[in-house]
């Protein structure tokens, strides 16, 4: 990882996190599949609780009015 430039540049380049992957064990490129599954899961999640948070915000200025 280090002669890759470190983990925070390797962790923001797709390029770079799909070289170190190439390398992992079948165990470790399992486990990172799951984070990575995950990690879209709880973005939709949040994505989804904003718009929610947005639209009760919209009601309660509308019966506000």
């Amino acid at each position: 990882m280090e002669e890759l430039g470190g983990f925070e540049k390797v962790a923001g380049d797709p390029a770079l996190v799909k070289q170190v992957e190439e390398t992992m064990s079948a165990s470790d490129r399992l486990l990172n599949a799951g984070i990575q599954e995950t990690k879209r899961t709880l973005k939709t999640v949040g994505d989804q609780v904003r718009r929610g948070l947005g639209a009760m915000k919209s009601l309660q200025e509308d019966t506000q009015q």
